[in-house]
């Protein structure tokens, strides 16, 4: 019993992390692996269930990648690599072809995450975005990092009058969810953030990453007295 909690320790880890972010399209598919696993655990087939580990994060580092960074997606997506590794070990050889395809894959899409491009804070904005007088202010609401600042700006101004949200995903629900939480100026929507990590500001050409960040910089503008 002990040495089937261990095996599926880093599944349950998954699974909070998973529960505690704001679902997003990968949610549900994301927790039915993480499930699948933890029975197969109990039924003692830890070679599928390092494969489940394993290419359930190669296949979420990739999307991030493709996408933008999420840090509960990364530290659920670490939580099925280690999950795999713990499983697989001592049963690389029961199918060498299958488990040389997940080494493959799993370095394939380490190596993208981490050498694609960096966070920054740049003095330029990109050719592709939105020009606007008001900072811009990028958020989506599969991402929980995202809820903390949407709240704050709308207590700092529920209007929109010295700030512009910049919705990424589905663009409709984004628009609905900030009228329900009280927020009632104009939207705008983009295919992809400024830099890779949201929320991001981009204000007087210069690009501002992260909740507390942001606050502040919109804490300094009203001269402290928010």
């Amino acid at each position: 019993m002990k040495e089937g909690i261990l095996y599926a320790l880093f599944y349950l880890i998954a699974i909070g992390l998973l529960l505690y972010n704001t679902f997003g399209v990968l949610t549900i598919p994301g927790l039915i692996m993480a499930i699948l696993a933890i029975v197969l655990v109990f039924c003692k087939k830890h070679y599928l269930v390092a494969m489940i580990g394993i290419f359930t994060a190669a296949g979420s580092f990739t999307a991030q990648y493709m996408t933008y960074f999420c840090p509960y997606c990364t530290a659920a997506a670490f939580c099925f690599l280690i999950g795999g590794l713990i499983n697989l070990r001592g049963r690389y050889q029961q199918r060498i072809s299958i488990s040389i395809l997940s080494t493959v894959c799993i370095t394939a899409a380490l190596t993208l995450f981490i050498f694609s491009p960096a966070p920054y804070y740049s003095t330029e904005t990109q050719a592709n975005e939105i020009i606007s007088d008001k900072p811009l202010v990028y958020i989506s609401i599969e991402c929980r990092a995202c809820e903390e600042v949407i709240k704050f700006l709308i207590e700092y101004d529920s209007a929109g009058i010295d700030w512009q949200p910049v919705l990424l995903g589905d663009f409709e629900k984004g628009k609905q969810y900030l009228i329900d939480k009280g927020y009632t100026g104009e939207v705008l929507s983009a295919m992809q953030p400024p830099g890779t990590v949201i929320p991001a500001l981009v204000s007087r050409g210069e690009i501002y990453e992260g909740s507390k960040t942001i606050e502040e910089y919109f804490k300094e503008e009203n001269h402290g007295d928010y």
